[in-house]
């Protein structure tokens, strides 16, 4: 493993600091995996819903999303993963990462725990080509049961899965199926709506008061995904676990990720303000296809709402992060 990934908090200074390493693939083998559109990379398989691109400027913006998730969370997860991952006499801890991207969770996780075994699971091939020596990839379609036998892992990790399947509770019934009796799910999605942080309480009531072209943008956002069945659930999931009744008690947690310099890290704020654009652009191909709104009523909408980002500030725009975890049965 290289120096830059040992043991180490993330700072604001390496907040844009995306890795190039990905998996060579031969040429004969890209169609297998990528299709390109309009200058983007996107997958090609034909049952999976995901509807971003999958290429370098994505991979930039969800490697800002990750260290910022680690600034403000001070670690890669929560709930008791040290004593879910522990050695124990006689076999080596297994965890799965569902939906992995590039790996940078795994990677940092597999530093931490080196004793641990972490398999990452994704529909393209783009993570990290020499691995530490606990980390493999697979290309998998999470829509479909995993390779891995009932009840023989001890952490699973479901983060940023929404837009993967058209239904949310097949992961986390693919994740109780393969846990341990008191192994650990880990669960985390990112909320599909405008918010501001809870010190701007009246901006944070009415979001769309303040930020109304941010709001119409992802109004439009949510319809395009909901007519690929792709509905928001992130706030939630802890529901859908409960209503399986293999875990225990189910912990929620939420976290405010600042858009904008107002935040006391300011490079933080800027750094996930340049996320939030990025992620504007990836989504744009998804609602130019819908053929619902014209080329030039989308350029105008853009227009406004990355004017309001910038223009709010003073009412302290976030993104809200919810996550949690649970216990197998």
């Amino acid at each position: 493993m290289s120096e830059r990934h040992a043991n180490r908090q993330p700072s604001d200074d390496d907040l844009s600091d995306a890795e190039s390493d990905l998996v060579s693939i031969a040429s004969d083998e890209f169609p297998g995996y990528f299709t390109e559109r309009n200058g983007r990379l996107f997958h090609s398989s034909p049952t999976v819903p995901y509807p971003l691109p999958v290429d370098t400027p994505e991979q930039e913006r969800l490697t800002v999303q990750d260290k910022a998730l680690r600034i403000i969370m001070g670690q890669p997860f929560v709930g008791p993963v040290p004593e879910a991952l522990a050695p124990t006499v006689g076999r080596r801890k297994f965890a799965v990462d569902f939906c992995c991207g590039k790996g940078q969770w795994i990677e940092h996780m597999a530093a931490r725990f080196p004793e641990a075994i972490f398999v990452g699971l994704d529909i393209v091939p783009i993570a990290t080509t020499y691995p530490p020596e606990n980390v493999s990839f697979e290309v998998h379609d999470m829509s479909e049961p995993t390779r891995f036998e009932e009840g023989t892992i001890d952490l699973v990790h479901i983060r940023d899965c929404s837009m993967a399947v058209a239904n949310y509770a097949t992961l986390i019934q693919e994740a109780s199926r393969i846990l341990r009796p008191g192994g650990l799910l880990v669960f985390g999605e990112f909320s599909r709506f405008p918010a501001f942080h809870t010190t701007s309480p009246q901006a944070a009531a009415n979001p769309r008061a303040v930020a109304p072209y941010f709001c119409r943008f992802y109004d439009l956002v949510n319809q395009a995904l909901a007519s690929r069945g792709l509905l928001h659930v992130s706030d939630v999931v802890p529901t859908i676990v409960r209503q399986l009744r293999t875990f225990h008690t189910t912990t929620p947690i939420s976290y405010q990720v600042p858009i904008g310099d107002w935040y006391e890290n300011e490079r933080l704020g800027r750094a996930y303000r340049r996320a939030t654009s990025g992620f504007m652009d990836s989504i744009r191909p998804l609602l130019a296809q819908q053929g619902l709104w014209p080329q030039e009523y989308l350029d105008a909408l853009y227009s406004s709402a990355r004017l309001e980002i910038e223009s709010v500030n003073q009412f302290r725009p976030v993104a809200q992060y919810f996550t949690g975890f649970s216990i197998r049965r």
